[in-house]
């Protein structure tokens, strides 16, 4: 089917974790992505840049609304003629309240086999808090112990503090119950909870992790089906980069692209994702997003895939090895079964696209990469307390063809 119409692009974002309210984190980025970007520029006769929210049916929840902006300047369509820019919907996919109230078990039961990982097994960003819950873990035993002990008149503290063994014990005993307390009910709690719960596959979390991704799947599904958009931009933070990944490989799996054969865009895909696996450069990678582009364009038109590019900020899938997989060859095991989506994608034989028995074609399931630009943002971590110690650079576990781009904090 040929668009003869004007359509819109949707922008969904998938908030990150930590007891998020609705509407807060896709507020604050149409503010800095549309409202403050001084190098957007509206249709002549718009007036100002300006937002509209109002309810949308597409949502399961009363207390989202889509965020509509006024249209972009001229710009080339996807017939090649210049025209009037799209307006812009940015939908929040909410999933917080389906998560569910987390309990320190789901922590510890998360946390503890990343404590007992090997040195050499825990990625260099992330070693800097191994040894912080390694320090802690110290401590709590030293207590332990120490109370033990001094019930017998042999207690840790005499011999360092002396006559001040009882009061450094109470300091110590106090500090730690108010660490524990206002840091396991604001900080530990509502954010590694978040995480503790949709990242390990524990039988009790099966659930929720179902049920956002069924979320996610339903909304993207509607904004496909509605005949408004030639374009979706997925966007996730934080802990939703990996929520945004899982819908967005799990909606490739099911999508019909092809009524006959594939169009010429997927075999000059193919080869420039053979080109840039073989010899990974810069010419290669822009060989590569090129024919992507290329196939983009082709299946936007034909209505049959709309979503563009995953734009994944500060997120946990730099370090992926340890949230979704064992270790790295693990990781890289799951990679090569396709149970993982890279960029480029793993080939079978060479494609993209198989043939099915009763002879029509289809994209592998492993490949939403091949149609989707990824983009990845974070704050380069200096090994201190400058930067994003959870995000970083993904292009070494998901693939060259993945783009990313460090930033600085303009505070």
């Amino acid at each position: 089917m040929t668009r003869k119409v004007a359509k819109k692009q949707a922008v969904v974002v998938v908030h990150g974790m930590g007891e998020q309210r609705p509407m807060r984190t896709v507020r604050a980025f149409v503010d800095a992505v549309w409202l403050a970007d001084r190098s957007l520029t509206v249709l002549a006769g718009d007036g100002e840049k300006r937002v509209w929210v109002r309810p949308d049916a597409r949502f399961a929840s009363h207390e989202l609304s889509r965020i509509r902006t006024n249209r972009l300047g001229h710009q080339k369509g996807l017939d090649g003629r210049v025209g009037p820019g799209p307006a812009t919907d940015f939908y929040e996919f909410y999933w917080q309240h389906l998560m569910g109230p987390s309990r320190w078990r789901n922590v510890v039961d998360w946390l503890v086999p990343l404590l007992w990982r090997r040195l050499g097994r825990v990625p260099v960003p992330l070693r800097s808090a191994w040894y912080a819950l390694w320090v802690i873990v110290c401590v709590v035993l030293f207590c332990f112990v120490d109370g033990l002990l001094s019930k017998a008149g042999l207690g840790l503290f005499e011999p360092v503090f002396g006559e001040w063994a009882t009061a450094m014990r109470m300091l110590v005993a106090f500090v730690s119950a108010l660490i524990g307390v206002v840091g396991g009910t604001y900080g530990v709690l509502p954010y590694l909870g978040d995480a503790a719960r949709y990242l390990d596959d524990a039988p009790g979390n099966v659930a929720a992790r179902q049920s956002i991704r069924a979320e996610g799947l339903r909304l993207l599904r509607a904004l496909h089906e509605s005949g408004e958009y030639d374009r979706i931009v997925l966007v996730g933070h934080s802990l939703g980069s990996v929520i945004a990944y899982d819908v967005l490989r799990l909606l490739w799996a099911e999508a019909e692209l092809f009524d006959g054969e594939p169009p010429a865009e997927v075999a000059a895909l193919e080869a420039a994702a053979v080109a840039l696996r073989e010899r990974p450069s810069r010419e290669a990678r822009d060989a590569w997003l090129d024919a992507q582009r290329r196939l983009v364009d082709v299946l936007r038109r034909e209505d049959r895939w709309l979503v563009t590019d995953l734009v994944t900020l500060g997120s946990p899938l730099a370090h992926a090895e340890v949230f979704l997989a064992r270790d790295r060859a693990d990781f890289d095991g799951l990679v090569e079964e396709r149970g993982l989506p890279v960029s480029p994608p793993v080939l079978e034989g060479g494609r993209v696209v198989f043939t099915r028995p009763d002879g029509t074609w289809r994209a592998h399931h492993g490949a939403p990469f091949a149609a989707v630009r990824w983009t990845n943002l974070y704050f380069p971590y200096d090994g201190a307390l400058s930067g994003d110690l959870v995000g970083g650079p993904v292009r070494g576990l998901f693939g060259t063809g993945v783009l990313d781009v460090p930033v600085r904090s303009s505070r």
